[in-house]
């Protein structure tokens, strides 16, 4: 049973308690009116009646024509709400004094961005006044000024060049308002099929060699596709995801040295050699790790800081790459988490570990105490296909989650395959050639992340075919 039905039952048989339930409030214009209509159906259970409040902002009025045949009304103390409203503004502007509040606003502030702009399927706003909404929420709470976003996401939503908007990039700690992505200490190359072909056609014994980092997704189709990346704002990623390519030494080096940025290319310092395989991973990682100039980049865009490179011995797991079909999720269908149209099934909100557990999907792939936990066994989540999926349905603080699970089937497989290389055999099966290490610890050498989160990964993704290693991070970063 849920842990819905489970709380249920506990209520029934305790000889005393209080069971709090709530009615619905929804702040801002649903994306459809079936969503709309989904979340005012919580509010009434059993032949029992209920009440759901809808705040809306101004531009968002035009969502009532949408749901003009429901019985809604205005509130009868409308104009005694704006007036509190009012007041609260007033009292709360003390709030921007404090950092994981002003962090929280941006986030926020880019999560309504996507959502008027890129995933709204009833207000087809215009840009100024996708950008205003969303300013009104904001400055509705309290806030004085409208928050930065960063460059990627205004790239994304075709709004870099609007007077209205500032462009940020995070670096580490501090945000720096800028016009274009700083050069990082690595020197970049283009990811084209020319420079593959290139690195393809190098001697396995060649001593020259390019090194290659392209940041914030550079090289990776899926985190720059403007259909999937508003997503991962949406999910809450934002500045805290980070995606890196990397340029291995040579195909048969494990050693991983520092370079003379002088030039486009440089020589190796050290000689000996032995094949990058699954059971010399670790030296390649602990090499990586250590290396100066991966650490350099590292520090400026992640929460990794290695204290002591001498010390780092990377704790890792080895991740499956065995199911190659999506179809591995029909067993969501055959457990009742989804219906057959792809609805997620909602249940009754808890947290699970300082994770909030709100559909079944989400109780199906963390909480061990459910029934539904069941749904997929051991050996399903050391696959890197559930862990895809399983990082993009819980996402980060600000995640405005979805109520289908379409969107992340189709940033599921998109991510997937921009991250694996895959071959056919001989027998015309899908075969993965890229080694993955869902990266744990970096023991006494220094730490992954700022806060312990069960929503924290790090992937190192090898490829063989074209002689890269690919980084995949996310370190959940709490709004409040």
């Amino acid at each position: 049973a849920s842990a819905r039905m489970a709380t249920q039952e506990r209520f029934k048989e305790a000889r005393s308690g209080i069971l709090f339930s709530s009615d619905v409030i929804q702040f801002g214009a649903p994306a459809t009116r079936e969503m709309y209509i989904h979340r005012v159906g919580r509010t009434a259970r059993a032949g029992k009646a209920g009440d759901a409040v809808l705040i809306l902002g101004e531009l968002e009025q035009a969502f009532l024509a949408a749901v003009q045949d429901l019985p809604l009304q205005q509130h009868a103390k409308h104009d005694e709400l704006k007036r509190v409203n009012e007041l609260l503004v007033k009292a709360t502007t003390s709030w921007l004094s404090s950092a994981p509040l002003r962090a929280a606003a941006g986030g926020a502030f880019a999560s309504l961005l996507v959502h008027y702009k890129a995933t709204h399927r009833v207000l087809h706003m215009q840009e100024d006044d996708a950008i205003q909404a969303s300013s009104d929420l904001l400055l509705g709470c309290g806030l004085v000024d409208q928050p930065v976003i960063t460059r990627r996401l205004a790239v994304m939503l075709g709004i870099e060049k609007n007077p209205l908007i500032q462009c940020a990039k995070r670096l580490g700690d501090q945000e720096e308002l800028m016009l274009e992505v700083p050069d990082l200490s690595l020197r970049r190359a283009d990811p084209g099929a020319e420079e593959m072909k290139n690195q393809r056609s190098r001697e396995m014994d060649e001593d020259w060699v390019s090194i290659t980092n392209m940041p914030m997704g550079g090289g990776f189709s899926s985190f720059q596709n403007p259909e999937i990346q508003p997503f991962f704002e949406k999910w809450g990623f934002g500045a805290d995801m980070e995606t890196q390519l990397w340029g291995v030494i040579s195909e048969d080096v494990v050693f991983w040295k520092s370079v003379n940025m002088d030039h486009d290319q440089y020589r190796t310092q050290d000689s000996s050699r032995s094949q990058v395989t699954s059971e010399s991973f670790q030296e390649m990682l602990d090499a990586f790790f250590k290396d100066r100039e991966v650490l350099s980049v590292l520090h400026a865009s992640t929460g990794v800081r290695v204290i002591s490179p001498s010390k780092v011995a990377v704790q890792w797991q080895p991740m499956s790459t065995k199911v190659v079909s999506m179809s591995f999720f029909n067993k969501l269908e055959d457990a009742g988490c989804i219906s057959s149209s792809g609805h997620i099934r909602g249940r009754l909100e808890e947290d699970w570990e300082d994770v909030p557990i709100v559909n079944m999907i989400r109780e199906a792939m963390l909480m061990e105490e459910s029934e539904l936990y069941e749904t997929f066994s051991p050996e399903d989540r050391r696959e890197f296909l559930f862990r895809i999926f399983q990082h993009l349905v819980f996402g980060g603080a600000s995640n405005q989650y979805e109520d289908h699970v379409e969107d992340y089937f189709k940033a599921t497989k998109a991510v997937y395959k921009d991250l694996l290389s895959v071959r056919r055999n001989d027998t015309g099966d899908v075969e993965v050639l890229s080694t993955v290490a869902s990266v744990e610890s970096l023991s006494d050498g220094g730490v992954l992340y700022r806060k312990d989160s069960l929503l924290n990964f790090c992937y190192v993704i090898h490829d063989p075919v074209v002689r890269h290693v690919k980084v995949w991070y996310f370190g959940f970063r709490a709004l409040w």
